[in-house]
């Protein structure tokens, strides 16, 4: 009785183990769901149950944890929490559902067919949305902790849309028709931040801007000397947009590298001279180093 009680409790130790990554391969989101003998929707609910993802928030204002999935095109599982940006506007939060596609676009994903989610997303995030591939149709399912759950399209929380092909766009946030891809160019940098600023050029020229035209990316350095960069993602109400700072933190959180904002060491900046749209008032952090560079779009 013993031995059984012990392994019981080991057994539920591990299956409350918050992944190290965010983002689960193809590969780890197939063994997740021979291991709970479920696919789809109901794979993403029962993971978010037994996982304690919502540990990965930081909701150093509402002291509110969110969290969400998504499964993707590619097979790819990727888990989002909420991020609250002390000293900056309520407006620089991340939304868990927004942490999700700002993950999902930085992974280059196709398409994303289920969202789950513990709480209803808020109409922030319902617009948000509507950038992503065939937006009405995607599963949004919400669950509640008495463990009953409830999926309806997109479409059916949003009825009366306003999205991209309202202003006769057909290009999408992700997959093929996604228009990321800027030729930019930096002046040569001084050594010290040459590195940095290149992670942060890369991620502008992975922009996702068709509102603005204006390409922006961020690089963030830990105190462990470790890169990661984001890019800015806009939305066509604007409002709702994801700054490249932000998608730079998820980056560093949905790899396993970031667990507290302190952590965070060095910020680069790469964006246009002049641009309509800038970030460079709202890119600082504290009191960490920070790095405005202009990039110029190649000929």
């Amino acid at each position: 009785s013993s031995s059984s009680s012990s392994s019981s409790s080991s057994s539920s130790a591990a299956a409350a183990e918050v992944p190290e990554k965010l983002v689960l391969s193809k590969e780890d989101t197939d063994a997740l769901a021979k291991r709970y003998s479920v696919n789809g929707a109901a794979l993403l609910v029962r993971a978010l149950r037994e996982l304690p993802i919502e540990q990965r928030a930081m909701p150093s204002i509402s002291g509110y944890r969110v969290k969400a999935a998504a499964l993707g095109s590619s097979g790819r599982l990727y888990f989002g929490v909420n991020v609250e940006i002390p000293g900056h506007p309520l407006s620089a939060t991340v939304h868990a559902e927004q942490f999700i596609v700002a993950s999902a676009a930085l992974h280059d994903e196709e398409k994303l067919t289920i969202i789950a989610v513990n709480a209803a997303p808020c109409g922030h995030c319902r617009q948000f949305l509507q950038e992503l591939p065939d937006a009405g149709n995607i599963n949004i399912t919400i669950y509640q902790p008495d463990s009953s759950a409830t999926s309806q399209p997109l479409s059916d929380l949003l009825p009366q849309k306003f999205g991209p092909e309202e202003l006769g766009m057909t290009e999408s946030l992700l997959g093929s028709s996604s228009p990321r891809s800027h030729k930019l160019v930096l002046p040569q940098q001084i050594k010290a931040v040459h590195d940095i600023g290149q992670e942060a050029l890369q991620a502008a020229s992975r922009a996702y801007v068709p509102y603005s035209n204006c390409p922006a990316g961020a690089a963030i350095r830990l105190k462990d000397g470790r890169l990661f960069g984001g890019f800015a993602i806009e939305s066509v109400a604007f409002n709702p947009a994801l700054p490249p700072l932000q998608v730079a933190i998820v980056n560093a959180i949905a790899q396993g590298a970031l667990s507290d904002l302190q952590d965070i060491d060095e910020i680069a900046l790469v964006e246009l001279a002049r641009a309509k749209a800038s970030f460079s008032r709202t890119s600082y952090l504290f009191n960490k180093r920070f790095h405005v560079m202009h990039a110029a779009l190649q000929r």
